[in-house]
This record gives C-alpha cells, sequence and structure tokens, in this order.
C-alpha cells in the first residue's frame, strides 16, 4: 500500500485498514492456540511487518518468517524480462518445511524490479531498474517498452 499511495494519505489509509491486519493477527494466534498451521503473505517491504500486532506474533514459539522472489518461480512480463517482486511469508510450519520455496533470484536472471507510483490520484511515474541497477524513471507508462 504505502507504494503506491500518496504519501499525503498513507497515513488515513493504514489507520483504516490496521482493524483487518489486527484480525488476521488475531486469527493467526487463534490457529497457534489451536495448534494449527498458519501462513501469511504479504510484500517483503510492507509496513505490516512492523506492526505491534505481527510483532508479537514472532515471538510466539516457533512463528518465523521467509522472504521468496517470484523472479525464482519464472514470473515474467510479457516481454520475458523477470519480476522481481520480493514477498514475505509469516507462518508456524515446522522448521525447514517451507525452505523449497524461499528462493531467491539468481544473478543470472537479471530481475527488473519495477515501481508504479501513483501521485495525487493521476499522474503515474514508473520507475524500472535496469541490468546494471540503474533506476529510470518513466512519465507515461504507454511509451515505454518494458
Amino acid at each position: 500500500m504505502q507504494n503506491i499511495n500518496d504519501p499525503s494519505d498513507t497515513y488515513q489509509k493504514r489507520k483504516k485498514y490496521l482493524p483487518m491486519v489486527e484480525f488476521c493477527a488475531r486469527v493467526a494466534l487463534y490457529q497457534i492456540e489451536h495448534g494449527r498451521y498458519l501462513i501469511i503473505e504479504n510484500p517483503a517491504t510492507s509496513k505490516i511487518w512492523f506492526t505491534k500486532c505481527f510483532q508479537r506474533l514472532l515471538m510466539k514459539h516457533a512463528v518465523t518468517y521467509g522472504t521468496l522472489d517470484m523472479c525464482a518461480f519464472g514470473m515474467r512480463d510479457p516481454n520475458g524480462y523477470y519480476y522481481y517482486k520480493p514477498t514475505s511469508l509469516l507462518h508456524n510450519f515446522p522448521d525447514g518445511v517451507l525452505n523449497p520455496i524461499f528462493k531467491r533470484c539468481s544473478k543470472k536472471k537479471n530481475p527488473r524490479r519495477i515501481q508504479l507510483i501513483i501521485i495525487n490520484h493521476w499522474k503515474v511515474v514508473l520507475r524500472v531498474m535496469d541490468q546494471e541497477q540503474s533506476w529510470h524513471k518513466f512519465n507515461h507508462i504507454d511509451s515505454v517498452a518494458l
């Protein structure tokens, strides 16, 4: 949410959605208390991981998280470039069970990191990281061949 919204709106949106975040944390606690497994998925850069309720979850026995990159599973754009898209999973599965899915992109794949930034609900800015790890900013998305 923080990457696609106007920064002035972000605080209000976080405040609005905090009850849902807290509900998810309560459901996760219920699962733990009843001996059940849980997985919560969100972008690796999400601020949800730093909320008090999720920090409390991480303090529970056997609750941990891992990060995977979508390009490690072959996610590509229509032109064949790999999407980076790091995603984190908070879980309480036994140690090592989910390790096979926590794959990161190799340098050979040269993933493109893409950010879409919406400003004032109308101006769209696209930033693409090239193979040399430099950001390029485009103000007109339809003029860019990804």
